[in-house]
């Protein structure tokens, strides 16, 4: 969902049984300068949320990347 530009912002989910994907494009708010804002607070896609859950899988509230960072060999 949202526009087609190559900048525009954007919505995406992919929702099933086992697996739950969701990106979106947010406002840069407080952080706007950083960004080189010029688009007057809209949202952009230089500041993404991003969610990955699996519904089935008891994973809410669990950290799955400090989880990943600390027993994945590459990391260490």
């Amino acid at each position: 969902m949202g526009g087609t530009a190559a900048e525009s912002a954007f919505y995406c989910r992919i929702q099933s049984p086992v697996i739950w994907i969701e990106v979106d494009c947010q406002s840069p708010f407080a952080f706007g300068s950083l960004y080189g804002e010029t688009n007057g607070g809209a949202p952009t896609q230089q500041h993404l949320h991003c969610v990955v859950r699996t519904p089935n899988g008891n994973d809410y509230g669990k950290e799955h990347l400090r989880r990943h960072l600390q027993t994945s060999p590459h990391h260490h």
